[in-house]
């Protein structure tokens, strides 16, 4: 403490020069190194060329180098923390023992137990130490810690919509968003809504357990017929047809005899087979001439089977036409107007899809109008001469309507279908790196445009560290995305959106063709 105390005396005592003289203030730099030397103070390199005696101790600091080429004489203690050469002498206290040519070494500090400040989610801490003998400081940095972000919410995606959760650090209740990418739908085991038939197919029906989805399975038909004699539309009273209950398919005309059994044309010439009421099989007989109707196009002598035994007049043909719609087929049926005879009966399956190349469009100021194509039931592309296309809502971004109307008199009634039309994408220009951060410059996109989204990766698939970033001005063209993570490569892409009737609609992203690595 002595030795200290005299240190701290020559200090003051040189702050006093600096200070005083005739009222004048006196800088640092304005004493030569002798000056500071003859006030014990040597707080730079120093060559002593002429003998000096010194009446104070003397206070070498750490990185300064005290040279003596003459005689140097110290009446007090010498306190060393950086180099002394001697090439001529030094006695220190009276006592001369330093041999020329011979660096005297540097004294190593005594540190004390130091201090510590603890580091924060940003802020560095440190450990500092002082010296006990010469009160010199070290300190070392204590890395900041980040923040450690937990889960606070419930996560918003849905199962066709990214969503995004809110983190709170539990250190320093900094809080974040993080990035939550569509669940996907979640089927149950689905309820059968239609039933399969004999020939045609049933539908089973699945419910998303997380959202109001439905998707559709079909039944493949059990190819099973319920056989019954159904009075037919043509032919007279006695007429009846062998068809199906379940899909209306028929299976034969025959007539019912006085006997109450029914007759039907067999495949061997000049017979003809016997059912009864209830379609069971009785026997097979010969035919005979029985009453007048139809075969080949004109009145032919039949039998009770119906099978031609005698040529008659030609038919008296009309064609009735009922169109084809949405929820119901269609039929054309060429029947003789004189017998009753049905010489033609066609179905016309129902038209119910509305086909495009692509469900959405990218806007360039110029109304939209994709080729429309239309299937019916059996899977057949409908002609366009059956009906007329008109658009909506197809210029601007948003959602947009097809209407397809049809005409003429095989198909009556309309479809519709959507699609949407996305702005224009943006491509970044310049990213350039900072300490923890990239600066990022893109291309306006000001028409048809609400904002700007960017995201920022350590990975191609921006799954990794992923920050997104949502620009809300469509006249922004650059923004400095901070707090990332440090010389770490980084890939970049945008797009663009736009908000309308409440719904975003977004361009496809556009990767910056560089990745950058932050400083």
């Amino acid at each position: 403490m002595k030795k200290m105390r005299k240190i701290m005396l020559c200090v003051m005592a040189l702050a006093a020069l600096i200070i005083g003289g005739h009222g004048m203030e006196v800088k640092a730099e304005e004493f030569t190194p002798m000056q500071k030397l003859m006030h014990g103070i040597v707080d730079e390199d120093i060559t002593v060329t002429e003998d000096v005696t010194i009446a104070n101790n003397i206070y070498i600091k750490e990185g300064c180098t005290l040279r003596i080429e003459s005689s140097l004489t110290v009446n007090g203690d010498l306190y060393n923390h950086g180099i002394i050469e001697i090439i001529g002498t030094l006695q220190v206290n009276g006592t001369t023992s330093f041999v020329p040519d011979l660096p005297i070494p540097s004294l190593s500090h005594t540190w004390d137990a130091g201090t510590t400040k603890n580091p924060s989610c940003l802020t560095d801490g440190s450990f500092t130490q002082t010296c006990t003998v010469c009160n010199a400081v070290k300190a070392e940095t204590i890395p900041k810690l980040g923040h450690n972000y937990v889960d606070i919410d419930t996560p918003s995606a849905t199962c066709t919509e990214d969503g995004y959760v809110t983190q709170m650090c539990t250190r320093c209740d900094s809080l974040a968003s993080q990035f939550v990418p569509a669940t996907g739908h979640e089927w149950d085991d689905g309820t059968v809504t239609t039933e399969a038939a004999c020939v045609s197919d049933g539908v089973k029906t699945f419910h998303c357990l997380n959202c109001d989805s439905l998707q559709t399975k079909t039944i493949e038909k059990t190819g099973q017929h319920t056989l019954v004699w159904q009075p037919a539309a043509s032919g007279g009273k006695d007429a009846f047809d062998l068809k199906c209950s379940v899909c209306g398919e028929n299976y034969g005309r025959g007539y019912k005899a006085a006997d109450g059994l029914y007759y039907i044309g067999s495949n061997t010439a000049g017979k003809h087979d016997v059912y009864d009421q209830n379609t069971v099989f009785i026997r097979t007989e010969d035919c005979s001439v029985s009453i007048w109707s139809d075969i080949g196009g004109t009145h032919d002598g039949i039998c009770k089977c119906h099978a031609l035994l005698k040529e008659g007049a030609s038919h008296d043909i009309t064609q009735s036409t009922q169109p084809a719609i949405p929820t119901a087929p269609g039929s054309i049926r060429s029947i003789c107007t004189t017998c009753g005879a049905v010489l033609e009966d066609e179905t016309i399956a129902s038209p119910n899809t509305v086909n495009i190349k692509s469900p959405t469009a990218v806007y360039n100021g110029k109304s939209k109008k994709p080729s429309v194509t239309v299937m019916d039931t059996d899977g057949r592309t409908i002609d366009k001469a059956y009906y007329t296309v008109t658009y909506s809502n197809n210029k601007k971004v948003g959602t947009s309507s097809i209407k397809v109307t049809f005409k003429g008199d095989r198909y009556s009634g309309t479809l519709t279908k959507t699609f949407r039309i996305l702005p224009r994408s943006t491509r970044a220009t310049k990213v350039s790196a900072s300490k923890r951060a990239l600066k990022i410059k893109w291309k306006k996109q000001g028409t048809q445009t609400t904002g700007y989204e960017i995201q920022l990766a350590t990975d191609k698939k921006f799954t990794k560290n992923v920050k997104k970033v949502n620009v809300k001005k469509n006249k922004t063209t650059f923004i400095t995305v901070k707090k990332l993570r440090s010389k770490k490569k980084y890939y970049v892409r945008i797009r663009t959106y736009k908000t309308a009737n409440g719904k975003k609609y977004c361009s496809g992203w556009t990767i910056y063709k560089k990745v950058i690595r932050t400083k």
